[in-house]
C-alpha cells in the first residue's frame, strides 16, 4: 500500500501493525494478546479507513475493529470463511468462502492488488 504495483503512484499512508516484534511482544505480555492491535493507534485517524486482514478475524482483530470505530475510523475487513469476529465491528466485509488460509490469503492478495492499482 505504501509502494506500487506496476505503476507509479503515491503511497499511501499506510502502517502494518504486524512488524513491531517490541510493541507485539510488550502489549501481549502486558495486556494479552487481544489488545495486541487495538493498542497500535498508528494513523488511525477520523474520518480514515482501517483495513483488517485476517484468514481466522479472531478477537483482536474485533478489538482492533472497536478501536478504530472509536477514533472515527471506517473498517473495511478481509476475512475467511464467516467473517469471524470481526465482521459485525467492520462498515464492510469481503469474507473469502473458505476455510483453507492458503485459499483466503491467495484471495486477499488478489483483493489488495487490486485495490491498490486497479
Amino acid at each position: 500500500m505504501v509502494g506500487r504495483y506496476e505503476r507509479e503512484r503515491r503511497g499511501w499512508p499506510a502502517i502494518a501493525l504486524t512488524t513491531d516484534t517490541s510493541a507485539l511482544t510488550a502489549i501481549s505480555n502486558d495486556l494479552g494478546y487481544e489488545e495486541v492491535f487495538a493498542r497500535q493507534s498508528g494513523p488511525r485517524r477520523k474520518g480514515r479507513f482501517t483495513n483488517a486482514i485476517s484468514t481466522s478475524a479472531g478477537p483482536e482483530c474485533r478489538r482492533a475493529a472497536l478501536k478504530a470505530r472509536e477514533l472515527g475510523c471506517r473498517v473495511i475487513a478481509l476475512t475467511g470463511a464467516n467473517g469471524g469476529q470481526l465482521s459485525s465491528h467492520s462498515d464492510l466485509t469481503l469474507s473469502v468462502p473458505s476455510a483453507r488460509t492458503a485459499r483466503v490469503q491467495e484471495l486477499h492478495i488478489t483483493v489488495g492488488i487490486f485495490v491498490r492499482d486497479g
